[in-house]
């Protein structure tokens, strides 16, 4: 530009310079026009370069004032905070000498949409010498929140309350095929207005499908003092609905007989190490051994047990081994160790396989057997293997040959006791399953103690069909107590991928960061959180406070809904929402109604907006 600039001044210069008349008053008259329209498009070309750049900004400022309203609950000032903030950042980094007003927003989300304003100037490097000081420009930016795919879980509380007439009795207005056919219903009780209101949810929900459509889907999950998993119980437990239970023993075995061995519980493989009872009378293999496992033996067997341990032939350590030390242990203070050089290696036994007594294993109670097997002879060199197997051998019941037994079915899931996953939605499996509340015995009163029971609805998957979500709703029960903690972990299970191995192909959940997708979950309930299983993780409200946090850091929006309930309820739900706006509290059926609408109504601009 410098370059231009100098060759211009000289050819104007030999044009003043000229003596001759004609040729001075011509420079003058082209001289003046033609630099003023240079500086203007020097000057142009300046601004619009600011403009692009203050277009870009106001855009990223925008999207991220809009997410804070949708996603994060913020109100109309606090989202026009974050869109100034986030602006004048950006365009104190682009560097340039652009001035801009405050933006303007327009957080009313109709359709979908919010739209803001700026207004700019980019001051002239030229054109002030001719008196034009600054460019003026105004720009404007929209935002459109039209979601193509919406997951919903209902979450309802059938405890026993909801069979209570509403406090502030009255008429709801029903209607079927969404505004139509519309009667005053008297809502004799909460379940009755529940059912209203919900199927009215569903009703507005599905409407903004169209046909032959599924991008709206919605699950349901009933819970009281348990959640009742039903099908879909063994998967997440890891245990059958139909279960044995023994006295003295935790779980499932076979039919058990006089003079017999019995395996009560099979316990757990290792990898590496296979090992085994043996009668020492006649060297017999009598039963495998497993991490806690439970065999009842009889009695004359008890004094002529050993156990004899090697390593597999398809471990990798296999034939690394030439020593291991094999230790006995119980609570109640009995030890024994041994080292063995020869294998197997046993806890009495030779070279060549025979096996002796010498040690009597403890029956009746937990003993703890540790492997240690080492590279060389007397436990030296490398250590290829450190393993511990619980078990318990059970004396047989000397009379008939039976001990107390019982059998139940039962898919009542409690809430996960395991470590770091047990308020997160990791897919179920080993070491992460659900708990399922087991029966016992007392042995003075020789009665059982079977499960209380939980609700008889279980799970419905992610769908769009609307005659399985009315008939859910209708059949929902009442009775037993509320434990609100396991509704809110349920209704994350439903919406969480982790968890599409268990519900059908059909019910994939959408993944968290699903383009142009939401997961929302609508919980409900009438009483205070008072139920838990698991007191170690807290009270009720404790849990469900960390659930709701865990599901609103995953970019679940929270919708609740505290119908007729005690204070100490609506502060459970008033911190589980997604803000305050997402927070109903409702007090008779109309009420009710009017939330689930409300709630039906925003999820369904979400929609229509795309």
């Amino acid at each position: 530009m410098k370059k231009y600039s100098r060759a211009l001044q000289a050819h104007l210069g030999r044009f003043s310079g000229n003596t001759d008349g004609n040729i001075a008053m011509m420079s003058g008259v082209i001289a003046l026009p033609f630099m003023t329209m240079l500086a203007l498009a020097v000057d142009v070309n300046y601004a619009s370069n600011h403009r692009d750049a203050v277009q870009s900004s106001l855009d990223s400022a925008l999207l991220a004032a809009a997410r804070e309203g949708i996603e994060g609950g913020a109100t109309e000032a606090e989202m026009e905070a974050e869109l100034t903030n986030y602006f004048n950042a950006l365009i104190a980094a682009n560097g340039s000498k652009v001035v801009c007003q405050a933006p303007d927003i327009d957080p009313v989300m109709v359709g979908g949409v919010i739209t803001a304003d700026v207004e700019c100037y980019s001051p002239t490097i030229m054109a002030g010498l001719i008196g034009k000081k600054q460019i003026d420009y105004d720009l404007n930016s929209e935002v459109n929140f039209g979601i193509g795919k919406i997951d919903v879980a209902f979450v309802f509380d059938v405890s026993g309350s909801m069979d209570d007439p509403v406090s502030d009795t009255g008429t709801v207005t029903s209607c079927d095929n969404g505004s139509t056919n519309c009667d005053q219903v008297e809502a004799q009780s909460r379940m009755e207005a529940l059912q209203d209101a919900a199927k009215a949810g569903v009703e507005k929900l599905l409407t903004v499908n169209g046909t032959d459509r599924d991008d709206v889907r919605i699950a349901m999950v009933s819970y009281n003092q348990a959640v009742n998993a039903g099908v879909y119980f063994e998967s997440v437990t890891g245990m059958s609905a139909e279960r044995t239970y023994y006295f003295g023993n935790p779980n499932s075995g076979t039919t058990e007989g006089e003079g017999e061995v019995v395996v009560i519980e099979e316990g757990n493989a290792h990898n590496h190490l296979y090992a085994a009872f043996y009668d020492t009378r006649d060297n017999s293999f009598v039963a495998e051994l497993r991490d806690n496992m439970v065999l009842q033996i009889p009695e004359d067997l008890a004094e002529h047990l050993t156990i004899s341990v090697e390593i597999k032939s398809t471990s990798n350590k296999y034939g690394k081994d030439e020593s291991m030390q094999l230790r006995l242990q119980t609570d109640s203070g009995f030890e024994y160790y041994r080292t063995e050089n020869y294998h197997p290696y046993t806890l009495n036994g030779d070279s060549n396989g025979n096996f002796f007594t010498g040690v009597e294993i403890p029956t009746d109670e937990w003993v703890a057997l540790r492997m240690r097997t080492y590279k060389g002879d007397n436990l030296s060199g490398n250590r290829i293997t450190n393993k511990t197997f619980d078990f318990r051998l059970d004396i047989e019941d000397g009379g008939d040959g039976e001990v107390p037994s019982i059998t139940i079915t039962d898919t009542c899931t409690y809430e996960r006791n395991n470590g770091s996953h047990w308020n997160k939605t990791t897919a179920p499996g080993a070491g992460k399953y659900l708990t399922a509340d087991e029966a016992t015995y007392d042995e003075d009163s020789q009665s059982w103690t079977v499960p209380a029971g939980c609700s008889s609805a279980m799970p419905l998957a992610l769908t769009a069909d609307k005659a399985e979500l009315d008939a859910y709703i209708n059949a929902l029960p009442t009775g037993g107590g509320t434990a609100g903690h396991l509704g809110m972990s349920w209704g994350r299970y439903l919406l969480a991928p982790e968890w599409s191995s268990v519900w059908p192909v059909t019910s994939t959940p959408i993944d968290y960061d699903e383009p142009d997708g939401r997961k929302i979950v609508v919980m409900m309930t009438d009483g205070q959180f008072n139920r838990t299983y698991h007191s170690n993780l807290g009270s009720s409200f404790d849990q469900a406070k960390n659930h709701c946090d865990q599901a609103k850091a995953q970019g679940i929006i929270i919708y609740t809904i505290s119908f007729d309930a005690p204070t100490d309820a609506q502060a459970a739900l008033d911190y589980c929402s997604s803000g305050t706006d997402y927070a109903f509290d409702v007090n008779n059926g109309q009420e009710l109604l009017d939330a689930y609408t409300a709630i039906a109504n925003r999820i369904s601009d979400l929609r229509l907006s795309s």
